[in-house]
């Protein structure tokens, strides 16, 4: 089997018995895959997109992603803070990464547009620039992690601690203040 592939589309019956270690997919598209729980340790996607698959709880001890997209995937259960960290670039958009990981991970070149981020660990994250555009991210986490110039204008259920966090120039929404004030146990009332 070859180690290389360059512009070719992926489907379920492609992927049947694959191995994905010291595998580079470059301008890959991978459609409607079932690859939950598998080891994608080593990979290597460059410009690639996934589209309508299911990831969650896979390995990606040392998996390469640069400028790679997630459309309507389930990524739940993954440690990204895990992957090969050189020029690392994803796009999220209508995806659920509930109960990811990205500790410790540079996710400044990253866009997340209309994902579910349900308990994600955000902490010690550099998050310069991102947009979190209609996200959910109830129950994630941000601790020691840099918010400069972040913008949560359109995020669902917004709670952050200033205060445990380097916030420079973020935007928030008045309207959703509350989560930045949840801390104090104080009332807000309309």
């Amino acid at each position: 089997m070859s180690n290389y592939f360059e512009d070719k589309d992926f489907n379920p019956k492609d992927i049947k018995t694959f191995v994905f270690s010291v595998v580079e997919f470059d301008n890959c598209t991978f459609n409607n895959l079932e690859l939950s729980n598998s080891d994608l340790s080593g990979a290597k996607f460059i410009d690639c997109q996934f589209i309508d698959c299911n990831i969650s709880n896979s390995k990606l001890y040392k998996t390469s992603f640069r400028n790679t997209t997630f459309r309507t995937c389930k990524l739940m259960g993954l440690l990204f803070d895990t992957i090969n960290p050189m020029l690392f670039k994803v796009h999220f958009v209508k995806s659920n990464l509930s109960n990811s990981s990205f500790f410790d991970t540079d996710l400044s070149k990253s866009t997340f547009q209309e994902c579910d981020l349900t308990s994600v660990d955000f902490s010690s994250s550099n998050l310069t620039k991102i947009d979190f555009d209609n996200c959910n991210l109830v129950d994630a986490v941000f601790e020691n992690t840099v918010l400069k110039e972040t913008n949560f204008y359109s995020a669902q259920n917004l709670s952050i601690d200033l205060e445990k966090n380097l916030v420079d120039n973020a935007i928030f929404n008045q309207n959703k203040l509350r989560g930045l004030l949840s801390k104090y146990r104080i009332t807000i009332k309309p």
